[in-house]
C-alpha cells in the first residue's frame, strides 16, 4: 500500500535523480564494476536528452530547495576523476548536451597517484605465479597463498559467487581490510604489497587520474564543473575530526588553485552512510560547500532534498532496455 502511494505521488510531483558513474572505459576486467563502455554511456546519454530534462546538479538542488524542480530532471556526476572521464565521457556529454559534475581526488590529480583500489587489484589480479602475501591488517599479521592465472577469468568481480583461483579470494578478502584504513596506513600496506608481488608503482595508462591539464581543460566550456572528493579518498568515518577537516578544507582549496575558481561541491569517498557521520556533514557544510552527494538511492523531491547528503543512483554497464526499465522506474518513485 506504502509503496503504491508513493509512486503515486512521484507520478504527480516532480522527482530528479542524480546518477552516479566512475568510470567511461573500455575494459576487459572490472572486478569492481566502475567502468561503462563508452557505447553504453553514448546510449544512455541519447536517452537522457531524449527522455528527461539533464540539469547541472548546483541547479537541480537548487530548483528542489526553492520548489521549481522540473518533471523528470536527471544529474550526471562521475566520483574520483579518472582520465577517461576527459577522453571518453566528456565528448559525449557534449554532443547531448548533457552536464556533468566530476568529483576528483586533488592528490590524485596532483601527484598521478593510482586509485588504491586499482594498486591492488593489479597486483594480484595483473599477473599470475605463486607466492605467500604477508601483512599487517589490523593489529593482525595475515597470509594469503596467491597462485592461479586470473588472466583466464576477466570477467569475474566481486558480484561473482566463486573465487576462480587464490589470488580472487586474497583480492576479495583484502579489499575490505584495506579500505578503512588511515591514508598513512593504506600507503604502508600498498607498499608492502608492491614489494612482495614485484609490481611497480602506477597509475597505468588505462586507470590514472586526469592531469592538471586535463582537469582544467574539462571546464572549460562550462558544461562540466568539477567538485571535491577529499584529498586521498579515505574513509571519512575511520578519520579524527582534525583528519577529516584536513581532507575536506585541503581538497577544495588546492582543486580552486589548480582551477582558478571556486569548487562548491563535495562528494564523500565511498559515501554510504557508515563512510561518513554526521559530523562530517558539519565539516563539509563549514569548510565552504553548498551542496555533498552521498551514495544512497532515493529521489531528489521539492522541498525535500537535503543539500548536504544528495543521494545518487549508481549505474552501471547494461543494455539500455535494463538502464530505461530502472530510470523509469525511479522516475515514477520504485527504488
Amino acid at each position: 500500500m506504502f509503496s503504491r502511494l508513493k509512486e503515486l505521488v512521484c507520478s504527480l510531483k516532480p522527482c530528479g535523480q542524480v546518477l552516479l558513474y566512475h568510470r567511461v572505459a573500455p575494459t576487459l576486467s572490472d572486478p569492481q564494476l566502475l567502468a561503462v563502455s563508452p557505447l553504453c554511456f553514448a546510449e544512455q546519454m541519447a536517452y537522457i536528452r531524449r527522455n528527461a530534462v539533464p540539469m547541472a546538479l548546483t541547479d537541480m538542488v537548487r530548483a528542489a530547495n526553492e520548489g521549481t524542480l522540473p518533471r523528470r530532471a536527471v544529474a550526471v556526476t562521475f566520483d574520483d576523476g579518472y582520465a577517461d572521464n576527459y577522453h571518453y565521457a566528456k565528448p559525449v556529454l557534449e554532443s547531448a548536451g548533457v552536464p556533468a559534475t566530476v568529483f576528483a581526488v586533488s592528490s590524485a590529480v596532483s601527484a598521478q597517484t593510482e586509485f588504491w583500489w586499482d594498486a591492488i587489484e593489479r597486483a594480484l589480479l595483473g599477473q599470475n605465479g605463486s607466492l605467500t602475501l604477508r601483512l599487517d591488517l589490523a593489529g593482525e599479521s595475515r597470509t594469503w597463498a596467491l597462485s592461479g592465472d586470473p588472466g583466464a577469468f576477466q570477467d569475474w568481480t566481486v558480484l561473482d559467487p566463486f573465487d576462480p583461483t587464490p589470488r580472487h579470494t586474497a583480492y576479495r578478502e583484502i579489499m575490505p581490510l584495506v579500505k578503512p584504513l588511515t591514508p598513512s596506513e593504506r600507503s604502508t600496506v600498498l607498499t608492502s604489497i608492491q614489494n612482495q608481488t614485484g609490481v611497480d608503482t602506477g597509475p597505468t595508462d588505462d586507470r590514472r587520474p586526469m592531469t592538471e591539464r586535463e582537469l582544467r581543460s574539462l571546464v572549460e566550456n562550462g558544461l562540466i564543473d568539477v567538485g571535491a572528493h577529499t584529498v586521498s579518498h579515505p574513509q571519512l568515518s575511520g578519520l579524527t575530526m582534525e583528519e577529516q577537516s584536513v581532507q575536506v578544507s585541503a581538497s577544495r582549496r588546492d582543486l580552486e588553485t589548480l582551477l582558478g575558481r571556486q569548487v562548491t561541491t563535495f562528494a564523500y569517498p565511498y559515501g554510504t552512510k557508515v563512510d561518513y557521520t554526521a559530523k562530517s556533514v558539519d565539516l563539509v557544510r563549514h569548510a565552504g560547500f553548498t551542496l555533498a552527494c552521498s551514495n544512497f538511492p532515493g529521489q531528489v523531491l521539492n522541498r525535500r532534498v537535503d543539500a548536504f547528503e544528495v543521494p545518487r543512483y549508481l549505474v552501471r554497464e547494461s543494455p539500455l532496455s535494463t538502464f530505461r526499465a530502472n530510470f523509469e522506474a525511479r522516475m515514477h518513485g520504485a527504488k
